[in-house]
């Protein structure tokens, strides 16, 4: 047997890995794969298309179509129990559904009480939240399931301090990182693989924050950080990082080694792949990053670090 030391690796999946059940399949097999080799933490998005569906819920809320709200976030919760029945039609599913069942409650009851004229920013990233906070018992179950991973899901509503800016939030290291650091690293100590809602955070009166779109990169980089992993893999639809848009420029290269500043040049130009603030944290702890598609996940895909 080796004796080689198994990496610690965060693993990020956005929501077009989420897509549907046989999406979720797939990234449990690279999970799967990747956990008989390597300790991991894995962060999830919401299930692909929900967030845009809360955000037409909000829409609805904003011009009093409290009904119409409603019958949206029952259409989400069948959309989730669809995608974990289908993954899991027996028996064992049912616990994961009845979380799923009191977070629709929690989100219904919650619309029911609210009105457009007490409809704030806070009150959008509460409703928003829940796209995440509903993937990961989804996406656990189907590791636990399917794959016989030893799984548990977090919510970094109760564990990501972040600043109250709404919609636009940043994460708060000094807070509650060490009470996040000591769950994450018991976690690892028992082999147990954490399935964390990337994109949510708290702010210090306990309300829910989002991290903006594509906060999922910045939650996977910085809980990197915060417990030194050794890389960070994040999981896209696209083969790695262009120097240009490919599906605008024809010419666009796909670059194999890039440093940390040339990435953050490009997420600011407009690289939609990336967060524009997902490298800072790994940069200062210089981390890696590799990014690689989950449709072809033997591809190399592209590393982000020093080693340029």
């Amino acid at each position: 047997m080796s004796n080689k030391k198994r990496q610690l690796l965060v693993m990020k999946f956005g929501g077009a890995a989420l897509e549907n059940a046989q999406s979720i399949k797939n990234i449990s097999n690279i999970v799967y794969w990747s956990s008989q080799r390597n300790n991991l933490i894995v962060i999830v998005s919401a299930i692909g298309h929900i967030t845009n569906r809360l955000h037409e819920t909000v829409a609805l809320i904003k011009n009093n179509y409290i009904v119409s709200a409603l019958k949206e976030t029952d259409i989400i919760y069948a959309h989730h129990i669809d995608i974990l029945r289908t993954i899991d039609p027996t028996i064992q599913a049912f616990e994961t559904e009845q979380k799923l069942k009191m977070l629709l409650d929690l989100l219904k009851l919650f619309i029911k009480k609210i009105s457009p004229s007490t409809l704030g920013e806070s009150q959008k990233d509460y409703i928003i939240s829940f796209g995440e906070r509903m993937s990961v018992h989804v996406a656990t179950h189907s590791f636990r399931y399917y794959r016989k991973i030893r799984a548990m899901a977090l919510d970094t509503t109760s564990l990501l301090a972040t600043t109250k800016e709404f919609g636009k939030a940043r994460p708060l290291l000094g807070q509650n990182a060490e009470s996040m650091r000591r769950v994450l690293t018991n976690c690892v100590k028992e082999r147990i693989v954490p399935v964390i809602t990337g994109y949510v955070g708290h702010a210090e009166d306990g309300c829910v924050t989002t991290l903006g779109r594509g906060g999922s990169d910045l939650t996977a980089t910085l809980i990197a950080s915060l417990i030194q992993a050794d890389k960070v893999i994040l999981w896209k639809d696209v083969v790695g990082l262009f120097d240009k848009d490919p599906k605008i420029d024809p010419t666009a290269r796909m670059l194999k080694i890039v440093d940390y500043d040339t990435a953050i040049d490009l997420s600011k130009a407009g690289a939609k792949i990336l967060h524009p603030e997902a490298i800072e944290p790994v940069k200062k702890a210089r981390i890696p990053v590799q990014i690689k598609s989950f449709l072809f996940p033997k591809a190399p895909g592209t590393i982000i670090g020093n080693a340029v």
